[in-house]
């Protein structure tokens, strides 16, 4: 599978849909059909790289984690951006998305 133009600091899988996700220094997150190893959209949005990712089925929601201390939330089926959240001190290490009994998910995020 091509297309990043830099190095893939990370990836997330949705089962479900026999889709994964990658996200990149060059900014961008990629959807990828995980059968045919081809890539079906490009996420732009980040001003820096992409260093962490999750995905929230019950949202129906990945999150991205970015050098620019920023995390941004993207709609897994319209594959469009829903919401940004800023105001970290550092760049985003890691994030997970939790979907403990039907609640609504919760991000946890930790930022350097």
């Amino acid at each position: 599978m091509e297309g990043h133009s830099g190095r893939i600091a990370c990836l997330a899988v949705w089962e479900r849909e026999c889709v994964l996700f990658t996200g990149s220094q060059d900014s961008t997150a990629r959807r990828w059909d995980f059968k045919k190893g081809a890539e079906q959209v490009t996420m732009e949005g980040h001003a820096n790289g992409i260093t962490c990712l999750g995905i929230s089925e019950w949202r129906g929601a990945l999150l991205t984690g970015s050098q620019d201390r920023t995390v941004m939330r993207w709609d897994l089926e319209l594959r469009a951006e829903h919401a940004t959240k800023e105001g970290h001190s550092g760049r985003i290490a890691c994030l997970a998305a939790s979907e403990q009994g039907g609640a609504p998910s919760r991000a946890r995020i930790s930022a350097q």
